[in-house]
């Protein structure tokens, strides 16, 4: 069972969402990416959000998805999180600081990163969507 603690600093409640509703997705986001794997995580993508990783643009989220593939990345485990969040007009945006230890398909765990987060996230019908993701490593 992988344990993930987050700490949370909430400002500027509104009607775009409310404050469980960003600690639920949090939730969801990191509880999906560290037990499940990063295909099950694409789920709370907009099919057309740009990602960026470590300044590699990529146009879709599958595209991120065969990022970490090629980089034989199954699923990533998150420690320490510390995220805060904002609204601005009709988006929210996120922004989390941790440590990440990419596991392989082969559940072999790699070295451990310190990371950087950013999410803009719209509600949709089902929840709240990434429409926006920036993830830096921190060496």
């Amino acid at each position: 069972m992988i344990i993930i603690v987050m700490n949370f600093v909430f400002n500027n409640f509104n009607n775009v969402a409310n404050s469980q509703q960003v600690e639920d997705f949090c939730k969801s986001y990191y509880t999906k990416m560290s037990e499940y794997g990063v295909h099950e995580a694409l789920n709370l993508f907009d099919k057309g959000a740009i990602c960026t990783v470590d300044n590699i643009i990529m146009k879709t989220p599958y595209e991120l998805l065969l990022s970490y593939a090629k980089s034989n990345v199954k699923r990533i485990k998150y420690e320490s999180i510390t995220s805060t969040w904002q609204t601005i007009g009709d988006s929210v945006l996120l922004s989390s600081l941790g440590k990440m230890t990419p596991i392989s398909y082969n559940d072999i765990s790699c070295p451990s990163l310190h990371f950087s987060e950013s999410f803009i996230i719209k509600p949709s019908g089902t929840g709240l969507l990434i429409t926006n993701y920036i993830m830096k490593t921190i060496n």
